[in-house]
Order: C-alpha cells, then structure tokens, then sequence
C-alpha cells in the first residue's frame, strides 16, 4: 500500500509505482527511490510517501491482471449504507471588544500659556532681585 502526496503522484507513473515496488523489498529504499525519482524530474511540491507491505492467510494472491491504483474493499462485517457522521465544529466565539477611550490631553496652547507666564514671574523676580 502506497500512499503519497501530490508531489509524487504528479511526476511519478502509477506503473512505475509498481515497478519500484516489485524492485525493492525494503520499504526505506522503496520511499527512497520513489522520493529520488519525482526529484529527479523537478520535484517542485513537497514529496511524501509511506509504504505499507501486507502479508499473511487474510490476503489473496494478486492477479497480474489488476492493474495499480485506487479500490474500494468492502470490511467484513460493516454495512456499506453505513455513513460515518463528523461532529460539526463551531467556531470559538470572537473575543471581547474592548472599547479604547483616549484620555484627553492637555491642549498645547494652555501648556504655552503656562509656560509664558511661568517665564514672566521669573522675569519679574530678577527684576525685583537685581
């Protein structure tokens, strides 16, 4: 079992998917070469594979007349009317809006006003000093 992102099914055949897999018994080597190969063509998407063999009583001999690519199997046992339901996921709620209110700044012609006369007094205190 192949599965693979489109990074590697959009450069490599599904006959050569094949043929790689009957090259290699070794599954790292497999993912290796098949990974190689889409490079070697340009590999311009991110490569992905992982490789599954099965073996054992449960399994039937392949014929060499299927041919490589997506089948449906039926699970013992399971109802094909059968639909498995996703729970629908809400959306958190937005935060809180927090309303910001500027404090009022001093306007700039009071701080000048200020200012001048602080500047007056202490003119006037020389004056008086001297």
């Amino acid at each position: 079992l192949l599965i693979c992102s489109d990074g590697l099914s959009g450069l490599v055949k599904r006959e050569e998917f094949a043929e790689l897999a009957g090259l290699h018994e070794d599954l790292p080597s497999l993912c290796t070469a098949l990974i190689d190969l889409a490079n070697e063509r340009g590999g311009p998407d991110n490569i992905t594979v992982v490789a599954v063999r099965f073996d054992g009583e449960g399994l039937r001999e392949p014929d060499a007349a299927e041919d490589v690519g997506y089948q449906v199997y039926q699970v013992p046992g399971s109802d094909p009317e059968d639909t498995m339901t996703v729970p629908i996921v809400q959306p958190p709620d937005p935060p809180p809006v927090v309303e910001v209110v500027a404090e009022p700044q001093p306007s700039r012609g009071r701080g000048l006003v200020i200012a001048l006369g602080l500047l007056i007094l202490a003119a006037l205190l020389l004056l008086v000093l001297l």
